[in-house]
Parts: structure tokens; sequence; C-alpha cells
């Protein structure tokens, strides 16, 4: 046999993150096919409810903040939805399959940190794929790319 040997690429997922959906979707060289199920797409809706400051006391005019800072609430609340969606992926993972990222820098950031199943994790492509209709979503090219080079990396 001539010629340059090609591997099989396997069968991945790739987990689509923003601040709006979370999407899973089952991919085998460059067919991707999105999960639709009880487990995804995860839709992120915030439940923090903003109070408004009340007046401290009879004795002056300061107002009381009842609330605590919204960002640290609500980063605790982003959180915790990741790590449902890792838990919800884990199934999926079975057999060392391996899936890939995406999204803004903050949301993988947070997910590569608390996902438990890094072993899995053969890369990270930056950006939102949840709103480009048919604009290459998901970046099937740059899904290759990483299927290929996690390949090479574990030959």
């Amino acid at each position: 046999m001539t010629g340059v040997q090609t591997c099989a690429l396997p069968i991945y997922y790739f987990l689509s993150l923003s601040k709006k959906t979370i999407q899973l979707f089952k991919g085998h060289g460059k067919e991707l096919k999105e999960v639709k199920n009880n487990d995804f797409p995860i839709s992120i809706t915030s439940t923090y409810n903003y109070q408004k400051p009340s007046r401290g006391s009879s004795y002056g005019n300061a107002l009381k903040n009842t609330e605590g800072d919204k960002s640290i609430k609500e980063e605790k609340q982003l959180i915790a939805i990741l790590r449902s969606a890792d838990a919800k992926l884990k199934p999926y993972l079975e057999h060392d399959v391996p899936f890939i990222i995406s999204g803004v820098p903050q949301l993988t950031g947070y997910f590569k940190k608390i996902t438990h199943s890094k072993r899995n994790l053969m890369g990270i492509i930056g950006g939102n794929y949840s709103n480009r209709k048919g604009k290459d979503n998901p970046p099937v090219k740059q899904i290759e790319f990483e299927l290929k080079a996690w390949q090479n990396q574990k030959e």
C-alpha cells in the first residue's frame, strides 16, 4: 500500500457554552448533530432578583444594602449551572470519548476548572457559536484541527 495513511476520526462531543444556553453536539468526523433530550440543551436564565436598598434607620438617611454583591452571586449561580452541565455530560464520555468546548474565555475557563472529565477534554475553541445560524455552527474546521492534534498526541 502506498501513499499517506489516514486514521479515522473518533466519535466526539462538542460542548458550546454561551451566556444564554449550553448545547451539546455529537460528532463523527465532519458530521455534527445537536443532542436534544432531557439533558441538553440547557437554558441559562438568571434567577437572581435584585432588591432595592431600603432606608437604614429613623436616625439617619443612610441606605441599607440587604443585597450583597450581585456579581458574586451571579458568578456562583453560573458555576452551579456549569457543574450541572458537567454532571450531565459525564455519561456521554464513557469509554474515553473525547470532547471539545467552545465559548468566551470566562465560560471556558470556569468549565475547564470545574470539569471532572479533564482527561477527555481535547481542546478549547474560543468564541460563541450558538447564535451563528448557518455560519459554520459549530466551527467544523477548527474541530477537525483539534481532533487531529489530539490524535497525534495519543500516538
